[in-house]
């Protein structure tokens, strides 16, 4: 083994019932037409002219509860490693990444299961993307004049658009446009100046390369705005920081 190096390897496999979430009022309104359920039925209440949309009393109840089960897996990734440079301080290089292996979610018990690695759609299924891969590098030199120096590499994986599986509880129509986001790579910059044993000036910039966010009209509430995942996205661009601490004994 290398000296100063750290490797780190994790599985996990999660499962939950009865996961809280909310089924989309296309899927109630479905269920209510084709199996005339009072469950689903209740939940939708027309106006007074018959309709779901012309007045504001008409509308499908698609508030969360108690619903299907959601299991995922995958491999967590660790990496660290330092080398001394002598009279020039010190370099360090770590990372830390995610292989996802599987993010099965059963909306309603009964109704079938369907995969949501590296794949996007609205909060009511797949919801914000999951990349079959994510990862961090970081690059640190600690110099011996009291300034810290680092420069960080985001990447996402590419994700599609649901409505490109194959599996009949997700395939639909897809406009070719926005079928699948890109990649996404984020390089991030940051430095830190102990002025003294007081002061410590630190900041930095990250997206360094102004990278857009990957765009699409299939967001959803609660994980999407601005038509971009900003949980997960650089929604802003590019992005300036500046701190000034003060440590008092």
């Amino acid at each position: 083994m290398m000296k100063n190096l750290s490797l780190t390897i994790d599985y996990f496999n999660i499962k939950v019932d009865s996961t809280i979430g909310g089924v989309s009022a296309v899927t109630i309104l479905n269920k209510c037409l084709t199996s005339g359920d009072a469950k689903w039925c209740s939940l939708i209440s027309r106006d007074r002219l018959g309709t779901l949309w012309l007045l504001p009393e008409g509308k499908i109840s698609a508030a969360t509860q108690n619903i299907g089960t959601l299991a995922t897996s995958g491999i967590d990734l660790g990496a660290n490693y330092a080398y001394k440079l002598n009279a020039y301080g010190s370099l360090g290089l770590s990372m830390n990444g995610t292989l996802l292996k599987t993010y099965e979610v059963e909306q309603i018990v009964g109704d079938g299961k369907y995969d949501c690695v590296g794949l996007y759609n609205n909060a009511a299924n797949c919801g914000q993307p999951s990349p079959k891969w994510r990862h961090k590098i970081r690059g640190n030199w600690n110099t011996p004049w009291d300034i810290d120096l680092a420069m960080t590499w985001r990447y996402f994986s590419k994700s599609d658009l649901e409505g490109t599986s194959n599996n009949p509880l997700l395939k639909s129509t897809v406009a070719p446009v926005e079928s699948h986001f890109n990649a996404v790579n984020y390089i991030d910059f940051a430095a830190s100046w102990n002025i003294n044993k007081t002061f410590t000036l630190s900041g930095g910039i990250n997206n360094l390369l102004d990278r857009d966010p990957p765009i699409t009209s299939k967001y959803g509430q609660g994980v999407g705005n601005g038509n971009t995942f900003p949980s997960m996205y650089d929604a802003l661009g590019r992005k300036l920081f500046i701190n000034l601490s003060a440590k008092f004994k």
